[in-house]
């Protein structure tokens, strides 16, 4: 098998991956959401359209990101580790406890102890770092979600035939939470990259959904002027 043979195989195996947690199923509530039946057809259209945006928005995403008391706690919490398996390693410590195999010099070795303390000690200054910045309060803007509400946007007027149907914020509201559950429904990690709260996802939602329409449908400009006669 050619490395152009093993790729594809490998990208196809990986698209089925991401794909299993989405079955059509999965997106009955998406359908109902802006009263569309949740008939075989219907699911599997909404299912190929949402799960590239899917894709797409976790590609985007930069990945967890921690704010400075987060950062405090995490650090906290690897220097309290550290120092409790130092002590456990150290003389009095549980070491008849361990099996036999794990008795080698890899963990009971002065070099392992020794890297131990060195992350302690490297966790304390991290925390003293921290603790003495003022650092930005809460989180990261959350800019993938607000470029995955522009695409979820744009799924849901395909989906509603636009310009068949006026595209309305109280149907897509309903639309944006429904394919938001089922994204974390599948892929539970990806709630580090959505609003905290459901009155910051709804604003956020709504802030990017009139931007949109903005965009979309520019304000006249106003003139004192009468309108010139049509050509004929």
């Amino acid at each position: 098998m050619s490395s152009d043979d093993a790729d594809l195989g490998q990208a196809s195996r990986d698209d089925i991956a991401f794909e299993e947690p989405f079955p059509p199923e999965a997106f009955i509530a998406v359908a109902e959401a802006i009263g569309l039946a949740p008939e075989p057809d219907t699911l599997s259209s909404l299912r190929h359209a949402l799960l590239a945006e899917f894709r797409y928005f976790i590609e985007r995403c930069p990945g967890t990101k921690l704010s400075r008391d987060d950062r405090i706690a995490w650090w906290k919490e690897t220097r309290d580790a550290a120092n409790t398996l130092n002590g456990l390693l150290g003389p009095g410590g549980a070491l008849l406890l361990l099996p036999r195999k794990l008795r080698g010099p890899e963990l009971l070795g002065s070099q392992f102890r020794a890297t131990l303390g060195a992350l302690a000690d490297e966790a304390e200054a991290q925390i003293a770092k921290l603790s003495a910045s003022r650092g930005q309060e809460g989180r990261p803007a959350k800019t993938a979600f607000r470029q995955f509400v522009t695409d979820l946007i744009r799924v849901y007027e395909r989906a509603i035939g636009e310009p068949v149907r006026e595209p309305d914020w109280k149907d897509f509201y309903p639309f944006a939470k429904a394919a938001c559950r089922c994204l974390r429904a599948g892929v539970p990690a990806v709630a580090n990259e959505l609003p905290r709260s459901p009155n910051a996802f709804r604003d956020t939602a709504r802030e990017v959904w009139v931007s949109r329409q903005q965009r979309k449908n520019p304000p006249t400009r106003r003139s004192n002027k009468s309108a010139l006669p049509a050509l004929r």
